[in-house]
């Protein structure tokens, strides 16, 4: 992966996959299905998600997109960028900082109730 232009994910049954946090931390931008916790992850600023509406077209879809990048260096390199700084919105101390944000205010609504 470290030495990989872009990651794509195919799997149908993956609800969120760490390998997709751990590709965007490589700065690899990201193509995959729009759905499950994927639809989260991935934006526009760091990768490209290929809609299920039509099952049928997913493969050629996902073809399109991977040649998109390719014919499009800039295009790659900005979401590659994208992919790196979307990979800090997942890191542990940020979850633990946002965990604690909501519980202080859970107790602070608490106190303020009783």
């Amino acid at each position: 992966m470290k030495q990989g232009h872009l990651f794509v994910m195919t799997s149908l049954k993956d609800l969120t996959s760490t390998v997709i946090i751990e590709a965007i931390s490589l700065a690899l931008p990201v193509i995959t299905i729009d759905h499950c916790g994927f639809s989260h992850v991935i934006n526009k600023t760091c990768g490209i998600k290929i809609p299920i509406a039509k099952p049928s077209n997913i493969t050629t879809d996902i073809a399109l997109a991977i040649q998109k990048l390719y014919d499009n260096e800039t295009l790659r390199q900005q979401l590659s960028i994208g992919a790196q700084q979307r990979s800090k919105d997942f890191q542990w101390r940020d979850k633990v900082h946002k965990l604690k944000q909501h519980y202080t205010q859970l107790l602070d609504e608490n106190t303020a109730c009783s």
